[in-house]
């Protein structure tokens, strides 16, 4: 086990689904009260790494290992809303109870390639339930980032058009109740005209549920950065609280379609049925369409904390969700399981009945973890064929070694502990409860990052907001690749399947880490430049794009071109690797000759890059 980072930000969080989460850019949102973090690690980053800052040194079970830096940039909360619902309407049903001190809520990433720059846009729900999108200003690693569209504001201008409630007596209220969110959530890029992220800077959509019972999608213009409303579907009389996309599948004549799930405070889940079919002016034409004979949920009037789809390569998604107590899982064909959680006394403060903040599927084990806001993890074994709380017999398992929770859990809690002895330098017992706020998947081999405070429930002790601090914690809490062997995989079935769209430093940021440990590199090294090594990258690479405006981002279609050129997109992937490969070199006692790029004892840095090259 490794703990690569120990991250302390002054910061105030709620435990929610989705306080954490990557952009395809490989940057890291961390959501809090009054402050959205966006951590960038400086994997695969060979530039200006002076600037990257340094959290506590990596400290390893087996050796040492490089410390992982980060490039942090951060938006603060803006407590003068232009929305105040309370002057729009005398109904007691439009009051918000966050106007009175407006605090982040929820945020999802776009996307790459949308931004004027070619980057990732960042859509921010506030608990005034306003939402807007922000954009890099030059930066995206240290630099600010600008408020680019009032999305609340769109909303109410299409309403105020094309909503005409004729059944309600309060129609005012009404059209500010639709424009009211509770809840978003970005698509993925969609496979439009049979080509996979062609197109996805204008194609994916940005669902907003509301307090209408109407989910309203939105899209980017195609001369501008601005979104606007191409799609409203109202199915229910609630509130719309949480909304998770399936990936996209492609359908025939270039169309495409996802599955949309709909969380309500009953507890009931509806799912909608998104389709693109693709026009002769280059858009796609959106259509949505109720799935009402879909039961993936019972109605038990429990809320539901967390709810994600989990992609199962060959088989269809899983959508894995949590309740008070309960796991579950859904699809066509397996139907609904429900698994029962019980409490895992790992310090005092444990309990099974805390909201989930993070849902994680491991496609190598076919397992689903889900952490709990008490720090503890719960797998779910053979997830799409018999979901099961119980470990499966080590024959059955699809890995070589097998995990259990109860293990998993001490190692999360032991980690936070270390962290907060390096930070407080006191002494902890059982009865610190590690709080989490959040936890999302780092790489593919069991790291895991994630938000904590250390707190003592039992003491009653009041602490003001601006002294609670919190600490962003990157460990590997299990290993399936002792030998390297897996990653080689790893690496091959990521050159052999470029994902359009997506950056290489994100793609493989699980090579990028595991190549930090010298042992690791050292048993990889020779098969991996191997595989890196190709000499027809570049034959055949012919592409052109032509600029129609200039209201057109140049970089932006740049990048649409790159990422929609597969050869490109390969050879990205091969020398982002490679430079890893030398920079590792230099790591070991290589020369680090700014003017050489990077060299081992004999210039072994650039022989790695020779070789690819």
């Amino acid at each position: 086990m490794t703990l690569h980072t120990a991250l302390s930000l002054l910061a105030e969080s709620t435990p929610a689904f989705g306080n954490l989460s990557w952009s395809e850019d490989g940057q890291l949102c961390v959501l809090t009260h009054n402050a959205i973090y966006i951590l960038t690690p400086d994997l695969g980053i060979f530039f200006d790494t002076e600037s990257a800052i340094s959290a506590t040194p990596t400290i390893s079970s087996t050796e040492p290992t490089p410390k992982l830096g980060w490039y942090r940039t951060m938006l603060a909360v803006d407590k003068a809303s232009p929305h105040v619902w309370a002057l729009e309407s005398e109904n007691q049903a439009v009051l918000v109870t966050g106007s009175m001190d407006v605090m982040f809520k929820a945020a999802c990433w776009s996307p790459t390639g949308i931004s004027k720059d070619g980057f990732s846009l960042l859509a921010i729900l506030t608990s005034n339930l306003e939402i807007s999108i922000y954009e890099p200003s030059r930066n995206h690693l240290k630099g600010a980032w600008n408020k680019v569209q009032d999305v609340t504001e769109t909303l109410k201008q299409y309403f105020q058009a094309k909503f005409d409630p004729k059944e309600v007596k309060d129609r005012t209220a009404a059209k500010i109740l639709v424009a009211q969110a509770q809840a978003l959530a970005w698509s993925e890029a969609p496979p439009i005209n049979g080509n996979r992220g062609g197109g996805f800077e204008k194609d994916s959509l940005l669902a907003v549920g509301n307090r209408g019972g109407t989910v309203v999608f939105l899209r980017s213009k195609t001369e501008a950065l601005e979104l606007e409303v191409v799609a409203a579907h109202t199915f229910t009389t609630q509130w719309i609280v949480r909304l998770s996309w399936s990936s996209w599948s492609a359908g025939n004549n270039g169309e495409a379609w996802s599955l949309l799930a709909c969380a309500l405070p009953d507890g009931s889940i509806q799912q909608l049925k998104v389709n693109l079919s693709p026009e002769n002016d280059g858009a796609s034409n959106v259509t949505v369409q109720h799935l009402a004979g879909e039961p993936c949920s019972r109605v038990d009037r429990r809320g539901i904390t967390a709810m994600a789809w989990a992609d199962v390569p060959g088989k269809e998604s899983l959508l894995v969700y949590n309740k008070p107590g309960t796991i579950h899982i859904w699809s066509q064909t397996l139907g609904l399981r429900t698994l029962v959680l019980e409490r895992q006394a790992v310090c005092a403060g444990s309990s099974a009945l805390v909201p989930a903040i993070g849902i994680v599927y491991d496609g190598g084990r076919d397992s689903v973890i889900v952490s709990l806001s008490d720090s503890t993890l719960h797998i779910v074994y053979q997830a799409s064929r018999n979901p099961t709380l119980s470990p499966p017999q080590p024959s059955e398992s699809s890995s070589g070694t097998s995990i259990s929770s109860i293990n998993l859990s001490l190692a999360s809690r032991s980690f936070s502990y270390i962290a907060e002895k390096l930070e407080s330098q006191r002494s902890l017992d059982a009865g610190d409860l590690a709080a989490t706020s959040g936890l999302t998947a780092f790489d593919d081999f069991g790291t895991m990052a994630w938000f904590a405070e250390m707190i003592r429930p039992q003491d009653l002790d009041y602490k003001p907001s601006a002294r609670r601090k919190s600490t962003l914690i990157v460990a590997r809490l299990y290993d399936d690749d002792p030998n390297g062997e897996v990653l080689l995989n790893y690496v091959k079935k990521v050159l052999d399947t470029p994902r359009y769209g997506q950056p290489p430093v994100a793609r493989v940021r699980t090579a990028l880490l595991h190549l930090r440990n010298p042992t690791r590199f050292t048993a990889v090294r020779e098969g991996l430049l191997s595989m890196l090594s190709k000499n027809d990258m570049t034959e055949g690479i012919g592409h052109s794009f032509e600029m129609a405006t200039p209201s057109t981002s140049y970089a932006s279609a740049l990048v649409s071109s790159f990422c929609t050129t597969r050869k490109l997109q390969e050879a990205y992937l091969r020398f982002t690797l490679a430079r890893s490969c030398a920079k590792s070199r230099v790591r070991q006692g290589g020369s680090s000759d700014p003017g050489r790029g990077c060299a081992g004892k004999a210039g072994g840095g650039d022989q790695d890059l020779d070789k690819v090259h």
